[in-house]
């Protein structure tokens, strides 16, 4: 009913006098509270000055949600309308307005809060009373009309604060442990954890004194979930929840940096801890749940998540901290206290993402849990990242989804805009795992073309990592470490690992990323491959849960830009920016591998795709031929912003039999450093060369590429991308060679091979590169120095006769190439077509 024409004080249009209490028997508290004495009476003089402007904490404790804090129009507690409530605590007094309730003030809606009549008004005191610390030394009333009473005592707070923490441990001590029935954990889709108990209704109101209150009323039911509120390591309140999921906190608490943890802290800063952070304790339980091993934290209520933030980042400064933003209901922005915290503290930060579909309800990572399940919020956590800025917060795919709009609103430090004086930063030396060479903490890449040795030398460094072994030119690595190998060149178990044990890795340090599990749109398990544009946060998930890297290899980087184009600068140095981040933020070096274009004049513009490449590397090397003997490779440095090497070092491939058996090779450097530049190496090779028609480079490289064995035909793309072969020259190439697709019977995938006639005496050469001998196929050089097919065929069946095979793939390429129509390929295999394989076979 509407009470739009009253003016109530205390809730119940009963009429108060000057001293503001109603005429009557004496006021006797129903607090809970043990007073000294018997039957003590309030002076609601007292109480109702004590009161004044503290009703901003007096509310909350009695039930009240701080958002209902705002002097702003919006929903209403009682009623449930969704624009009408305003709180404008006019003079101090608590006073608020609802269109559909009426007006009251503080003691009215501490009325409501606690589901009180007429008659439990001393009770509604006593409550009040309780929260603000009017409890031992309480007065009688001798004088109803007496002027206000002196204000409380300063020591009051900090007492009321210690009775609420021993409450709160009396609670906690006679509580059970929260079983997995209990309604709010089933209606949350979320199991209990050792920090949450649970106990009887009955008995909670028996020990706190009165009966708990959420906003839409009384707790029911017949037990309570129990979340300890800690400040520091010290207890000092409760969050209870019924099984309907009403909420309240214990009265009197402190709740300031007060935080409920999955699990109890750490006691030191350990390698490898990851903090999630969130409002409640539904989405901390989902977050945990999905990333296992990490610590979930509670901040109770989003204007606590800075402060505990920060308690956390100064106890764990080493530690990964992911702040789990809400949403807001109408607008679907992060909540600004979210972001705040997590550009404040370097943190990450998850947005909830919940499609075009969203309701407002739809607003926290456990909504995204019980609508979608864990796999998309394991996704969401992983792929977050730092936010550096406020504009970087936007909803879309998780985060960073481009949305167009600037989310956030509100003043926030320096409009996300951060600096800081030079005389504030502390100079260090640079941290070198190759001295001179190859840094910590930066981007290094390393280029050259198909054939040359420059997956071998990302595996040797691999292995110098692993076992802290020594460098080409003598020196130390710095430690043993653990080595990260992304690769999508080379099979781990017939190529990979047969070239580190080659070397002499440590197996147990090395790590190889294969596949990326996530959802797609429709929500179903798939595996996919990695992608720098949206799996840095995978990638960094996986060093803290290896104990941290000291080396990532990236073979080669042009696999793993997704959408990004490779050929504009400013995209390449916003794909590679994030990378250079995470390399600093773990203290590891990154080791990405390139190919080299066809065109340029200098060995910086040689480097497949953008400038942007080298560009964003702190130091860059190219892998080339010596011009003089073809058997050895230089290792030549391009650029080096941080290091003074100037020399290079030469290299061979050497052939290895293990001892189990299995044919490899590895690198085998030679004692003396090398003078030669790396645009002296490009020009004296150019000079050597007869230029070559762009079919004759495919059939090069097609021939190099399936010397081995058959390869999948997705490989054969990425390379040709990354060698600068055109896919119509490919699959001209692939014709003129008589190719012919294969389709595994296990796998279902494409591969392409050379004729079996080829593959019978061509040897068993299986390294893309190899040892001085005439049994490999560097006999393709010939093709630099003999433009016509005819001479390259001659070449061929002159100089190695164990391979004829081969020049009778050449025969009639000269017509070959316009005998086809532009698709590139016959008819025949039209019919080969595999829709599991995106639909072709190439």
């Amino acid at each position: 009913m509407s009470q739009k024409n009253e003016t109530p004080i205390d809730g119940w249009g009963r009429s108060y006098g000057r001293s503001g209490r109603s005429e009557g028997s004496p006021i006797v508290p129903d607090s809970g509270v043990p007073f000294q004495g018997k039957n003590p009476r309030l002076d609601v003089d007292r109480i109702r000055h004590a009161a004044e402007g503290q009703w901003g904490r007096i509310l909350p404790a009695l039930g009240l949600e701080p958002k209902f804090l705002s002097n702003k129009h919006g929903p209403c507690p009682f009623c449930g309308g969704t624009d009408r409530f305003r709180l404008d605590d006019r003079n101090g007094s608590g006073s608020f307005f609802c269109s559909q309730c009426g007006p009251g003030d503080g003691f009215s809606m501490a009325a409501r809060l606690l589901s009180h009549g007429q008659q439990d008004f001393p009770k509604t005191l006593g409550a009040i009373a309780d929260v603000i610390g009017i409890v031992d030394d309480l007065q009688p009333a001798k004088n109803h009309s007496s002027p206000k009473a002196a204000p409380r005592h300063p020591e009051s707070l900090p007492d009321r604060a210690a009775q609420a923490a021993e409450k709160a441990s009396i609670v906690w001590r006679a509580s059970t442990p929260a079983r997995e029935d209990h309604g709010y954990l089933q209606r949350k889709g979320v199991q209990a954890t050792e920090t949450l108990k649970e106990i009887c209704l009955d008995k909670l109101v028996e020990i706190i004194g009165y009966r708990p209150k959420g906003k839409s009323g009384p707790f029911q039911g017949e037990t309570v979930l129990v979340a300890p509120i800690r400040v520091g390591d010290e207890l000092t309140s409760l969050s209870l929840v019924d099984p309907d999921g009403r909420k309240h906190f214990l009265a009197g608490g402190q709740l300031k940096g007060g935080y409920w943890s999955t699990q109890p802290l750490p006691g030191g800063d350990l390698p490898g801890l990851w903090f999630l952070i969130g409002e409640g304790i539904g989405t901390c339980l989902s977050a945990c749940h999905a990333v296992p091993g990490a610590v979930g934290v509670s901040a109770m209520m989003n204007s606590n998540l800075p402060a505990v933030s920060q308690f956390l980042r100064g106890r764990f400064p080493r530690a990964k901290i992911t702040l789990l933003a809400d949403v807001e209901k109408k607008s679907g922005a992060p909540d600004k206290f979210a972001v705040q915290s997590a550009m404040a503290i370097g943190g990450f930060l998850v947005i909830p993402d919940f499609g075009e579909a969203r309701q407002e309800k739809d607003t926290d990572i456990n909504d995204v849990h019980r609508l979608f399940g864990l796999e998309k919020v394991r996704l969401s956590i992983e792929l977050a990242r730092i936010v550096k800025a406020v504009a970087e917060a936007r909803p879309g795919p998780i985060l960073g989804g481009h949305s167009g709009m600037n989310v956030m609103s509100g003043n926030l430090p320096n409009h996300g805009v951060g600096y800081r004086r030079m005389a504030e930063v502390q100079a260090e030396p640079v941290q070198w795992l190759w001295p001179g060479r190859i840094a910590k903490k930066k981007l290094t890449l390393q280029a050259g073309d198909p054939g040359l040795g420059k997956s071998q030398i990302g595996l040797y460094q691999a292995a110098v990592v692993s076992t802290g072994g020594l460098w080409p030119d003598g020196s130390q690595c710095s430690r043993p470490g653990n080595v990260v190998i992304i690769s999508v060149e080379d099979d781990p178990s017939d190529t990979i690992k047969p070239r580190l044990e080659a070397c002499g890795a440590d197996m147990n340090k090395i790590f190889i990323l294969e596949a990326i599990h996530d959802v797609d749109s429709q929500g179903r398990k798939r595996k996919r491959g990695f992608n720098l544009q949206e799996d840095l946060g995978r990638l960094e998930t996986m060093i803290d849960q290896i104990g941290g890297a000291d080396l990532i290899l990236v073979d080669p980087v042009s696999a793993y830009v997704g959408r990004t184009d490779s050929y504009k600068n400013s995209d390449v140095r916003a794909l590679l920016a994030p990378l250079s981040d995470l390399a600093s933020r773990r203290e590891c070096a990154v080791v990405a591998v390139s190919h080299l274009a066809k065109s340029g004049s200098s060995a910086m513009t040689k480097i497949s795709g953008s400038l942007g490449f080298i560009a964003a590397a702190r130091a860059g090397y190219l892998i080339v031929k010596d011009p003089i003997d073809k058997e050895k490779r230089l290792f030549l440095p391009v650029k080096n912003n941080i290091g003074i090497d100037q020399t290079g070092f030469a290299f061979r491939i050497q052939s290895v039999e293990l001892p189990s058996g299995i044919q490899t090779s590895k690198i085998g450097w030679e004692a003396d450093q090398i003078s030669t530049t790396a645009d002296e190496a490009l020009a004296a090779q150019c000079s050597n060369q007869e230029e070559r028609s762009q079919l004759d480079e495919a059939k090069e490289f097609l021939v190099d590429q399936l010397k081995n064995g058959p390869i999948d035909v997705q490989k054969i793309k990425t390379e040709s991308r990354g060698a600068g072969v055109s896919e119509i020259t490919l699959r001209r190439a692939k014709t003129a060679l008589k190719i012919k697709p294969r389709k595994e019977p296990i796998s279902g995938r494409w591969k392409w091979a050379l004729p079996p006639s080829s593959d019978e005496k061509r040897g068993t050469a299986n390294q893309d590169a190899h040892p001085p001998t005439h049994d490999h196929l560097d006999h393709l050089d010939h093709l630099d120095q003999h433009a016509s097919h005819t001479s390259y065929k001659n070449n061929i069946n002159n100089n190695n006769p164990r391979i004829p095979s081969i020049g009778k793939l050449i025969e009639g390429d000269q017509g070959d190439q316009h005998a086809h129509d532009d698709r590139g390929w016959g008819d025949e295999h039209l019919g080969q077509i595999d829709l599991e394989n995106n639909g072709e076979i190439f």
